[in-house]
């Protein structure tokens, strides 16, 4: 029950602000993604922000890269597409100084689908790729899976329809492994 759920992140809120801003700010991302959830983008963006406060001050890399990714994802459901990029490349910076690479691949192919959404296909393509690299190099086969077919889409609307099919063929192939 997301009411619920709502009502205890809340709670707990006003006991980790007393106790100290880190712990305050996981939970404003757990706020943050019951809002998200519930289509409140606004609300969810707030909380964001108000997680990547907490964020800095500590030098928390992972949660301060996941409260730009949040910010990104509530911008982009704005329609703020330029504004989720340039949260999204904050959130790279983070995640990169957390080393987490899957975290990386994954916000550079939002970087991908955003400018995919403002039709720069070239920055698009470029960001899949970079995305793909990295799912490759850590056996993230999911991601690489979806960077494969995010290129397919892009080749597929340009009418490059062989290159497209054997994108989409690979990305099929990667999903059915997955499942098994």
């Amino acid at each position: 029950d997301i009411a619920a759920a709502r009502e205890l992140f809340e709670a707990a809120l006003k006991i980790e602000r007393a106790a100290g801003c880190v712990g305050a700010g996981n939970t404003l991302l757990g706020i943050g993604l019951i809002e998200y959830r519930e289509c409140n983008f606004t609300a969810a963006l707030q909380r964001y922000e108000e997680a990547q406060s907490c964020f800095e001050h500590a030098n928390l890399w992972l949660d301060l890269g996941r409260s730009f990714s949040g910010q990104a994802l509530a911008l982009r459901a704005m329609g703020r597409l330029q504004d989720a990029i340039t949260q999204c490349v904050k959130a790279i910076a983070a995640f990169e100084k957390a080393g987490d690479k899957k975290e990386i691949a994954r916000n550079l192919g939002n970087l991908g689908v955003y400018n995919e959404e403002l039709g720069d296909d070239e920055a698009a393509i470029k960001f899949y790729k970079r995305a793909e690299q990295i799912a490759a190099q850590i056996g993230d086969s999911h991601r690489l899976a979806d960077c494969l077919y995010w290129q397919g889409k892009v080749l597929f609307q340009r009418e490059a329809w062989s290159d497209a099919e054997k994108l989409f063929k690979r990305a099929n192939e990667l999903h059915s492994t997955e499942k098994n």
